[in-house]
């Protein structure tokens, strides 16, 4: 995975790895393509956003029927795709996380 990361970069690993460890500060230029390559924002990467974008859209469209969701994302947990009534079960847990959320 590193090797991808500096090959899409255009960088050496090493250099990537003093990246993830702190000890080089990226430039913006590659902290875009950062964000690119993990289909997130700049600002999720330097902790100004809670959520990736992935999070963010179905934040929105947690309003749509199940049925809906389920056709327009894959629900997996540690590379296992969740079943139907797993990925129900997930997204009455979130609907429920929410309006709690906008009730505080």
């Amino acid at each position: 995975m590193q090797e991808d990361v500096a090959n899409f970069l255009g960088m050496g690993r090493s250099n990537v790895g003093h990246i993830e460890n702190d000890r080089v500060i990226p430039t913006s230029s590659d902290l875009k393509k950062i964000a690119e390559l993990l289909n997130t924002t700049t600002d999720y990467l330097l902790g100004k956003e809670e959520y990736t974008l992935q999070e963010q859209q179905l934040m929105k469209d947690i309003i749509l029927s199940d049925e809906e969701i389920l056709k327009k994302y894959n629900f997996t947990w540690e590379d296992e795709k969740l079943t139907e009534e797993e990925m129900k079960n997930v997204l009455k847990y979130i609907r429920h996380l929410l309006i709690m959320r906008d009730e505080e």
